[in-house]
C-alpha cells in the first residue's frame, strides 16, 4: 500500500473501558457502553476508516488478552508505574 492510500484509509483501534464490578450495580450499563462503542465504530467506518474494535475492556485479563502489555488502575501505584517505565 502506498503512503497516499495509507493516509486516505486510516486504521483506528477502538475499545471501551469500564469496571466489571459496576455491571451488577447498574443494570443495562454494560450494554449501553457496548452500544456506544458500536455507534462510534460505524461512524468511523462511514468516514472511511478501518476500525479494529477490541470491545469492552473491563478487567485486567481482558486488557492483556486484547494486547495491552500492562494494566494499571487508579489510584496509581507509583512503584508499579516506575517499574513499567524502566522497562520501556
Amino acid at each position: 500500500m502506498d503512503k497516499a492510500r495509507a493516509y486516505a484509509e486510516p486504521k483506528i483501534g477502538l475499545f471501551g473501558i469500564g469496571l466489571d464490578a459496576y455491571w451488577p450495580q447498574f443494570p443495562g450499563l454494560e450494554e449501553r457502553l457496548e452500544g456506544y462503542a458500536g455507534q462510534v465504530a460505524q461512524k468511523l467506518e462511514r468516514a472511511g476508516a478501518q476500525v479494529v474494535n477490541l470491545g469492552l475492556i473491563d478487567t485486567p485479563e481482558k486488557a492483556l488478552a486484547a494486547g495491552f502489555r500492562y494494566h494499571l488502575v487508579k489510584p496509581i501505584d507509583h512503584a508499579a508505574l516506575e517499574g513499567i517505565l524502566a522497562k520501556l
